[in-house]
């Protein structure tokens, strides 16, 4: 469907309808021998009463409804609590500058997309990853492996948990249409593989537990 278009009332007829609404004639009857709608000629004279003014402001659209200020704050929030939702964000804002206009939750959402501030996936890190401790230790490993620990027989072990329920994540089906699989309430069981890979012989040790590894499980393996 094409878009409608909307004529531009023209300053001159904008002024002979307000010429008529001001002698207290009839200005439905001039906006109609102009060919303006009742909704425009109605709007034309109230906009005239709130602000006398008898020209139409063309272009520009509107200010923002959230200042550089609001904006700011916003952002502090998110860099401060990067999981802070939307609501939360906008109910703080109202209490920290309650002169400000209130504005919708969507609207603080377009203006964090305008700050280039997305949805993501939140990723947990260990607060010690990132430590002056563990950091040390890996220029000593690393400064190990490239002088003594590269000219050696390497064995790596490692443990990681499996599901045995494994299927297709993607099937076709008519668009429009989604691909629904009927399966039972719970999935199949948990097992945790213990492997050793060397440098030299690839794998060559696994074992696979039905239970929970612990520490002392995995030492005795």
């Amino acid at each position: 469907m094409p878009r409608r278009r909307y004529r531009r009332v023209s300053d001159e007829d904008r002024d002979r309808i307000i010429t008529r609404y001001e002698a207290g004639e009839d200005f439905l009857d001039t906006a109609a021998e102009l060919r303006i709608p009742r909704t425009t000629a109605y709007e034309i004279i109230r906009k005239f009463g709130e602000t006398g003014e008898r020209r139409g402001r063309y272009g520009g659209g509107r200010p923002p409804v959230l200042d550089d200020e609001a904006k700011d704050f916003l952002v502090k929030l998110v860099e401060a609590t990067p999981t802070i939702t939307i609501r939360k964000l906008n109910h703080t804002l109202r209490q920290t500058f309650p002169g400000k206009p209130h504005v919708c939750n969507m609207t603080v959402s377009r203006a964090l997309d305008g700050e280039l501030i997305t949805l993501k996936q939140v990723h947990n890190v260990s607060a010690n990853r990132n430590s002056e401790v563990v950091k040390a230790a890996r220029v000593a490993f690393a400064q190990y492996m490239y002088e003594d620990g590269i000219h050696q027989h390497r064995v790596y072990v490692d443990e990681t948990g499996y599901n045995l329920y494994t299927c297709r994540t993607y099937g076709r089906a008519p668009r429009g249409q989604c691909v629904n699989r009927i399966v039972a309430g719970q999935r199949d069981s948990d097992v945790t593989l213990i492997a050793a890979i060397s440098n030299l012989v690839c794998l060559f040790y696994y074992e696979i537990h039905v239970t929970s590894v612990t520490k002392e499980v995995f030492k005795t393996s």
